[in-house]
């Protein structure tokens, strides 16, 4: 039961219904029954309303308090059993949990420096620029005025200047070459985490479809359809997820897309023309043509007929031995007349 809140809160005060409510969420550790206390304060009101009443008129029955038939309301919190739940398939579709898990998301790069970026520069140099650090101090003339002007390249100081001396030539020239290598190993270090990353959700994005796939076999299956059987507990660790048939018969499929792909790669690679890989499906289904499903009723039929065609090897067999043996032998240069007689014609 749920008691609800003081209807007049910011008073201070509580309500006849808190307090009653308070009393039965309490009333292990009260020391008289709450029902006799009603009881005696009924009687009292009772025997007061009665001085100036009728004798013979009837007395209101004692009303119960609201909060007994929340309880009763409460209480009834089972659900009936139906006839669809006991019918459910025992055991675990290899998608089942996929859409509820939500992908953590990628740890922004945490730049070195905030420089202000041009909003026409593209994901590379932004990246580039924001990491790139501070820029050097050149030492410059502009004309009879020495100034130190910080720079990422020349084309950022002002027009007319030249260096006082070679020594702050030398110097702008170091900083500049430094900050060029700079920005050429945060170009290949970009390039290197874009190409990573489209590696990984290649492959994350690869096992979900896997796992969509082996759902949709077991779901087959359960239509009376070829497929796979379910899996009897997605536990990968539990021991008794290896020794599983169905997970086996998932892993020999699966083993098969590998390779099969791996040799289409390999065939890309080395005539070129469009790579096209394989699906979970597709796999089963070229592994289903070298292990093909054998029935009872048909391994039984594939018996007989063996048994059957046992006797008539034999006699066969018998009969050509005999042939053999009672063929007539004949030299080389044997006529027409030596045929004839040998043959019995």
């Amino acid at each position: 039961m749920n008691p609800q809140a003081p209807t007049t809160p910011q008073s201070g005060t509580v309500t006849d219904g808190s307090v009653i409510e308070s009393a039965i969420l309490n009333r292990g550790s009260a020391k008289v029954p709450l029902s006799n206390t009603a009881e005696r304060i009924y009687d009292k009101l009772v025997a007061e309303d009665n001085k100036g009443e009728k004798p013979n008129e009837p007395a209101e029955p004692t009303k119960e308090p609201e909060t007994t038939k929340e309880t009763a309301t409460t209480t009834t919190t089972e659900s009936p059993t139906t006839p669809e739940a006991t019918q459910e398939p025992t055991g675990f579709f290899a998608d089942e949990g996929i859409d509820d898990v939500t992908p953590e998301p990628a740890p922004a790069t945490q730049p070195v420096q905030q420089n202000q970026i041009p909003q026409s520069f593209n994901a590379e140099e932004q990246y580039i620029a924001q990491n790139i650090g501070q820029p050097i101090t050149v030492r410059i003339k502009v004309g009879d005025s020495v100034q130190n002007v910080q720079a990422y390249s020349p084309a950022n100081l002002p027009n007319g200047y030249t260096f006082e001396n070679e020594h702050d030539r030398m110097q702008a020239q170091l900083g500049f070459d430094s900050l060029t290598r700079k920005a050429e190993q945060l170009q290949i270090d970009y390039r290197n985490q874009q190409a990573q990353k489209q590696a990984q959700d290649f492959q994350t994005q690869e096992d979900k479809d896997i796992q969509k796939d082996i759902a949709y076999l077991q779901r087959q299956k359960q239509a009376g359809r070829d497929g796979l059987d379910l899996f009897k507990t997605l536990d990968v660790n539990d021991p008794e997820f290896e020794n599983d048939p169905a997970v086996k018969q998932m892993q020999e499929v699966l083993e098969f897309y590998n390779k099969e792909n791996q040799a289409r790669w390999q065939i890309y690679q080395k005539n070129g023309g469009q790579y096209r890989p394989l699906t979970y499906r597709d796999a089963f289904k070229l592994w289903r043509s070298d292990n093909p499903v054998v029935g009872e009723k048909q391994a039984k039929e594939d018996k007989e007929r063996v048994e059957v065609a046992k006797p008539l090897a034999k006699a066969n067999a018998g009969t050509g031995a005999e042939t053999k043996q009672n063929k007539p032998k004949l030299g080389r240069y044997a006529n027409i007349d030596q045929i004839i007689a040998a043959y019995n014609l």
